[in-house]
């Protein structure tokens, strides 16, 4: 696809060094020129700084007008460590899409092909975001004494392998407290599809009961929706491993939920019992019934004796 963009400003300069990146502010536009000699000196590169304020996947866009050179970037983390580089030839538009962003600020640096390789441009960018929300903002829970307790019927969601400029996200731990007398609980995850592809990625799921030994359940993920049964687990307190099934390049966006018998299959908003005319009266409202088949009202005959 051929593109004629018409350009009527250019970039803020000085801006040739990461220190003088100007601030791209997520889904906006700048233009700007790349490889022109004015004040004495050829404008070889042009730095912008991004602030991606959650993960997600970012959508840059460039286009270049000149009909003989080539335009090029490059998006690094603060570390300087290259994420993405792209090539836009003359007088075209091209996306590039660059998924499993952590939160954070970016720099990306415009610049030719070749020392006479000048052109003006076009540069956008987009965020789009995941319907699961991060686990931790600071992603403090790599480690098994930072996890969070996950508790019986209250959904979680999180995200793992996403890039952060501290480095890539590569583990979320969470603590389970096993009080079920059988020892048996299900975990129920729903996985979401890459942003960039609609691919599904490989979930990892370890449980321990000792951080500092193997894990005793181990599994990978590989669908939208699965449920981990585990039985006969002894009571105390379980730490759960969650990571990319390709801990070095993959991401995933998760959510799960804790079944447990360990409580009973009734949640009570209200219990109250009153005497009217010598008659005791109970009254009770409950919010959700799971397999309940009924009530069964009991009164104490002894201190520990209870009669139907």
């Amino acid at each position: 696809m051929h593109f004629v963009p018409t350009l009527d400003s250019n970039d803020a300069e000085p801006d040739d060094r990461p220190s003088q990146a100007i601030d791209l502010p997520v889904n906006s536009t700048t233009q700007g020129h790349i490889q022109y000699y004015y004040d004495t000196k050829t404008d070889r590169a042009d730095w912008y700084k991004i602030d991606l304020p959650v993960d997600g996947m970012l959508k840059l866009r460039l286009s270049a007008d000149n009909n003989l050179n080539l335009v090029q970037f490059k998006l690094f983390d603060t570390r300087q460590n290259v994420i993405k580089k792209g090539i836009v030839a003359e007088l075209r538009q091209k996306d590039f899409l660059i998924d499993g962003l952590g939160s954070g600020k970016y720099y990306l640096v415009i610049y030719g092909k070749g020392w006479h390789s000048y052109s003006s441009y076009i540069l956008s960018d987009s965020l789009f975001t995941y319907k699961y929300a991060s686990d931790s903002k600071e992603e403090n829970n790599n480690l098994p004494y930072l996890a969070t307790e996950v508790k019986n019927r209250q959904p979680v969601e999180g995200h793992v392998g996403f890039l952060h400029n501290k480095g890539r996200d590569s583990a979320d731990w969470w603590k389970i407290n096993q009080t079920d007398i059988y020892g048996n609980i299900r975990l129920l995850f729903s996985l979401l599809p890459s942003l960039a592809d609609n691919t599904l990625q490989g979930l990892q799921v370890e449980l321990y009961d000792d951080t500092l030994l193997a894990p005793v359940f181990s599994k990978i993920l590989n669908n939208a929706a699965d449920t981990i049964s585990l039985e006969g687990l002894k009571q105390g307190m379980y730490y759960l491993k969650i990571t990319n099934a390709h801990p070095d390049s993959g991401w995933n966006a998760y959510a799960f939920e804790l079944r447990s018998n360990s409580v009973l299959p009734v949640t009570f908003i209200k219990f109250s019992g009153s005497v009217i005319n010598n008659k005791p009266i109970l009254e009770w409202i409950s919010a959700d019934e799971i397999n309940c088949k009924g009530f069964e009202v009991q009164r104490a005959q002894t201190a520990c004796i209870l009669i139907q």
